[in-house]
């Protein structure tokens, strides 16, 4: 078997990425999302813009031999970095494959994991993205892995058949264990089902970590682009998600010191603003991580997409979003009431206090005269 596998690290930023300043700084390239099928993005649909960040290719020394990599690093404008590392393989078996599961880096006289490679990518990249950030947040999420097994050349064997003889085989690979795990006839199925083919001599099975690409024509970049976007959808998602749950601890917190008195007027027009401010951000990403799905025009990759998005169960995390942006809103409706009845009080207060003060005058200069 002929081929290569892609590993995908995908990060979040901490803030969004102002592209335009990092492709000055950088000198590096300004792109967009592009799919190469003609039938693919309406001219109507705005894509947020990427950078992508030149890295010089290396020899390095894995598990599985000396090879030579490129890394592909895209940072994208809603605040996610992208490492791509593809290794090249020729005339292997599947048994030979699983060492390209996991494979090892060559560090000095030790052997550690690929992830070497990515963190020091990722260091390199953080620097120069530093000065490009802004909306930045403190939330501290792990990031995404993907693994993808591309194939050009099956051996002898037809296509068609390929996936019915060898099923246990690429159901094993996909759990990306590095010997073969003996799975049940249930597990292989539901690995399997994700199985989608274009032509007669293509396929693509995707799984939770990790997919399979057979294309003997080497087609591969379309399915990568939308597994990437796929995978770069759930980091924000998760990212958002534990940045709502920090800034409701907040504010149940808040709202508990405002109704104990303990909670200054100055701050909790802060906290008020804060909520606002969370809302309005929150929708604007949510909006354009959905906006960013939309330039999968081509109805075979929309499927794929799809599928992707019940496999990483991205509706629920959607909701999930909704149903805490929806508790935020009612937070504030009740701040910002409970601030309005507190203001109203002080000013009653007020009236009366004056209305002493004039009657008490008015005593005064009578019994004065």
């Amino acid at each position: 078997m002929d081929g290569k596998v892609v590993y995908y690290r995908i990060y979040d930023a901490g803030g969004m990425i102002d592209i335009d300043k990092l492709k000055f700084k950088t000198s590096d390239t300004l792109d967009q999302l592009q799919i190469s099928i003609q039938s693919s993005i309406p001219p109507y649909i705005s894509i947020p813009p990427l950078c992508i960040i030149k890295t010089p290719a290396k020899i390095i020394e894995t598990s599985t031999g000396k090879t030579k990599i490129e890394p592909l690093v895209k940072v994208f404008s809603i605040g996610v970095i992208s490492i791509q590392i593809s290794i090249d393989f020729e005339n292997i078996t599947f048994e030979e494959l699983n060492k390209y599961c996991n494979p090892k880096i060559k560090i000095k006289d030790n052997f550690e994991n690929i992830d070497v490679i990515f963190n020091e990518i990722l260091s390199e990249v953080n620097k120069k993205i530093k000065n490009s950030l802004y909306d930045l947040y403190e939330v501290s999420v792990t990031h995404e892995t993907y693994t993808v097994f591309c194939f050009s050349k099956v051996g002898d064997i037809l296509i068609k058949d390929f996936l019915t003889t060898n099923r246990k085989k690429i159901a094993g690979i996909l759990t990306l264990r590095e010997s073969e795990p003996m799975l049940s006839d249930k597990e292989i199925n539901d690995i399997l089902e994700s199985y989608f083919s274009y032509e007669q001599n293509d396929f693509v099975i995707m799984d939770w970590d990790s997919a399979i690409i057979v294309n003997p024509n080497k087609k591969f970049e379309d399915i990568l682009l939308v597994l990437e976007i796929s995978n770069l959808m759930l980091l924000e998602l998760r990212t958002y998600d534990s940045y709502l749950n920090q800034i409701l601890k907040d504010s149940y917190k808040d709202i508990d010191l405002f109704y104990s008195k303990k909670l200054r007027y100055k701050t909790a027009k802060d906290t008020i603003k804060d909520i606002i401010t969370t809302r309005i951000d929150l929708l604007r990403m949510t909006d354009v991580l959905t906006n960013t799905t939309k330039f999968i025009g081509e109805w075979y990759l929309a499927k794929l997409y799809d599928s992707c998005a019940e496999k990483f169960h991205l509706i629920e995390w959607e909701k999930n979003i909704s149903r805490k942006l929806s508790t935020l809103n009612e937070l504030y409706m009740v701040l910002n009431n409970a601030l309005h009845d507190r203001k109203m009080l002080i000013l009653e207060f007020s009236i009366v206090l004056l209305f002493i003060v004039d009657l008490l005058v008015l005593v005064l200069t009578l019994f004065l005269l």
